[in-house]
């Protein structure tokens, strides 16, 4: 039995917890509207990488964690799939070419914190995509009882997240979250304990920055992109009020 260390550096970890695949039908439709050559920020372990690679689309995953790109071409190699995979930063890449899409999926636009970054992200997409290209990012639509929540909770209470078998055989992880919400910064700070047993093994902190569906129009308006399309889910329903996400399909403005 491996000892367990951080799970949320972890490959393994990262995709026991999110065995979701509910987005891989969206973003394939989607890139068979726009068309290749496609580039995936943020890929991870090529949890939408790999499976939009078996069906044929010519794709490029792009990631910061060597780690996570290690694991994501050992899966490609399982699969006997060819993928590039390149180690690279989502605000600050250059990779010489143009993309019809570009994709950066599962809420991961949100990790980025200061102006500046968002900035940096839109330049490069900017760069890299072609002028009929698409660029197609997952946000989360905030949820205001969520945030009333952050901003009333207890600071000891911990709520489920999820539960999952550990990949290194240690037994079923429990993982529980202490949130806070600071409406001045729109920040919602996070700690996210992992149990095994109901002995506690981990504590993370990471955060998110909340941003409203005008807040991220004008970001992207700003930045040189004009919305096309939001839906509210991956079956492409109409975005709301009650949705629980923004997927979002843009262009750059002419």
């Amino acid at each position: 039995m491996e000892e367990f260390e951080n799970p949320y550096l972890d490959p393994r970890h990262y995709d026991a917890m999110h065995p979701m695949e509910g987005d891989i039908e969206f973003y394939l439709k989607c890139i068979e509207k726009y068309g290749d050559p496609t580039l995936e920020l943020a890929c991870g372990t090529g949890r939408v990488t790999i499976p939009l690679a078996q069906e044929g689309v010519d794709i490029t995953g792009l990631d910061i964690s060597e780690t996570m790109l290690k694991r994501a071409r050992e899966k490609a190699s399982e699969k006997d799939i060819d993928i590039e995979f390149i180690k690279g930063d989502m605000i600050d890449f250059s990779l010489d070419r143009k993309f019809n899409t570009i994709l950066l999926p599962f809420n991961t636009i949100q990790r980025l914190i200061h102006l500046e970054e968002y900035e940096s992200l839109f330049s490069n997409i900017q760069e890299h995509l072609s002028k009929e290209g698409r660029f197609i990012f997952e946000i989360f639509n905030p949820d205001f009882d969520i945030i009333v929540e952050a901003l009333n909770e207890d600071s000891d209470e911990e709520s489920e997240v999820i539960e999952y078998d550990d990949p290194y055989g240690n037994g079923m992880v429990q993982v529980t979250e202490n949130t806070d919400f600071d409406p001045t910064t729109h920040m919602l700070d996070m700690k996210w304990y992992y149990y095994i047993d109901c002995e506690l093994k981990e504590v993370k902190d990471w955060n998110l920055r909340i941003l409203f569906p005008k807040e991220i129009d004008a970001l992207l308006r700003y930045n040189g992109f004009r919305v096309e399309k939001k839906y509210g889910d991956y079956d492409r329903s109409e975005f709301s009020r009650d949705s629980n996400t923004q997927m979002i399909i843009c262009k750059k403005i002419e």
